[in-house]
C-alpha cells in the first residue's frame, strides 16, 4: 500500500493545568509497553479486512472531493481522499462513534478546502513545489530546508524532489515564477546561508566534500507567524 502524502497540520492550545489533568497525565505517562502495544497487533490483524475497504473508499472520496467546485488540484485531492478513506477503515480497529468518525470527517474536508485556497493564489508549477516541498519536510527527521525562513538551494531541492520520484517544473521555470509565490513570499535571491540541510547531508556522507554554506532562495515561512516553527 502506497503510504498518505498528505500533511495535517493540528494547532494545539495549551490548557490550563489542573490537578485533574495532571493526575490524568500522570496516569498515561505511567502506562507500559504492554498496556498500549496491543493496537499495532490489532492493526496488522486487521490488515486485510482494512487494506479492501480502504481502497474502495478512496475511490469514493476522489469523486466527492472532485465535486466540489472550490477544488482543483488533483494532489490535493488524492491525498485527502486517502486520509478520509483511513477514518473509514480506522474504524474496523477502533472503536469510534459515529460522532467522532463524521467531526474527522468534516475536519478533513475543511482543511481540503483550506489548502487548496492556500495555493489558489499561485501558478500551478508552483502550487506544485510547494506540495512537494511539504512531502519531503515529512519523510525524514533531517532538514530539507533552513526553518527560521524557507531557505532553499533550487538545485538541491531538485535532486531531492528526484530522488522521492516527484514532479517539478524545471528549474528555469520555477526561477521565473517563485519571485511572484503569493503563498509564500519571496525574501531574497541568492543569499548565502550556513545550510543545516548540507550539514545533515554531509553527516550522512563523510565523502561528499560539500561545504557548509549555500546559496538560497529565502521565503517567508507562514508557520513560524503562527507561532509553529
Amino acid at each position: 500500500m502506497k503510504a498518505c502524502e498528505g500533511i495535517v497540520k493540528l494547532h494545539f492550545v495549551r490548557p490550563e493545568v489542573t490537578a485533574a489533568s495532571r493526575a490524568a497525565a500522570d496516569n498515561f505517562n505511567h502506562l507500559s509497553a504492554v498496556d498500549v502495544s496491543h493496537f499495532l497487533l490489532m492493526a496488522t490483524r486487521a490488515e486485510g479486512k482494512v487494506l479492501e475497504p480502504f481502497r474502495a473508499q478512496v475511490k469514493v472520496h476522489e469523486q466527492a472531493l472532485r465535486e466540489l467546485k472550490e477544488i482543483r488540484i488533483e494532489r490535493i485531492i488524492k491525498n485527502y481522499a486517502q486520509l478520509l478513506a483511513l477514518v473509514d477503515a480506522l474504524r474496523l480497529v477502533v472503536p469510534l462513534t459515529d460522532r467522532q468518525h463524521a467531526t474527522a470527517q468534516r475536519e478533513l474536508v475543511a482543511m481540503n478546502l483550506v489548502r487548496q485556497s492556500t495555493v489558489n493564489a499561485d501558478p500551478a508549477e508552483v502550487a506544485e513545489f510547494w506540495e512537494v516541498y511539504e512531502y519531503l519536510q515529512s519523510l525524514s527527521e533531517d532538514p530539507v530546508v533552513d526553518h527560521s525562513m524557507i531557505a532553499i538551494n533550487l538545485n538541491e531541492f531538485a535532486e531531492r524532489a528526484a530522488e522521492h520520484k516527484q514532479k517539478l517544473a524545471d528549474i528555469g521555470t520555477l526561477r521565473n515564477l517563485l519571485p511572484n509565490s503569493r503563498s509564500r513570499k519571496l525574501i531574497e535571491k541568492n543569499r548565502a546561508v550556513d545550510s543545516a540541510v548540507r550539514d545533515a547531508f554531509n553527516r550522512r556522507n563523510l565523502m561528499s566534500g560539500r561545504g557548509p554554506t549555500v546559496k538560497c532562495w529565502m521565503f517567508q515561512n507562514p508557520d513560524v507567524k503562527r507561532g509553529n516553527a
